[in-house]
């Protein structure tokens, strides 16, 4: 069984609620679409400037079996103040959806697209 996850603003910085883009005559919506894994990571610490990047990231299904990357940035400083988070959204492939979730998720990668050999 696959997972599914639901995005809430309590329950993660990552917000997908009513993201949609139009990406090559295709809509991706975030609201229709299942959320199989999500992703929090930082990086991009600026020693210095008490500064860094907070990221997430997600892999979403659409009804029609087409996958999307949901990507978030926020800057973040010392005082927890976010600053303008930046949005893509990324058609792919089954592969480079598997690649995907083997980078950020691989635990979830057998709920997701099943059983590999050893």
């Amino acid at each position: 069984m696959n997972k599914i996850f639901n995005f809430s603003e309590s329950d993660s910085y990552i917000s997908a609620k009513g993201v949609r883009r139009v990406i090559n005559r295709k809509k991706y919506d975030t609201d229709t679409a299942d959320c199989l894994w999500k992703k929090e990571y930082d990086r991009e610490w600026k020693p210095g400037w008490g500064r860094y990047t907070h990221c997430g990231v997600a892999l979403f299904r659409k009804k029609n079996g087409e996958y999307f990357e949901y990507d978030v940035e926020w800057n973040k400083d010392d005082y927890e103040r976010f600053y303008y988070p930046t949005i893509t959204i990324k058609p792919l492939t089954e592969e480079e959806a598997k690649d995907l979730t083997e980078k950020y998720a691989p635990d979830d990668y057998i709920d997701v697209f099943g059983d590999v050999d050893e």
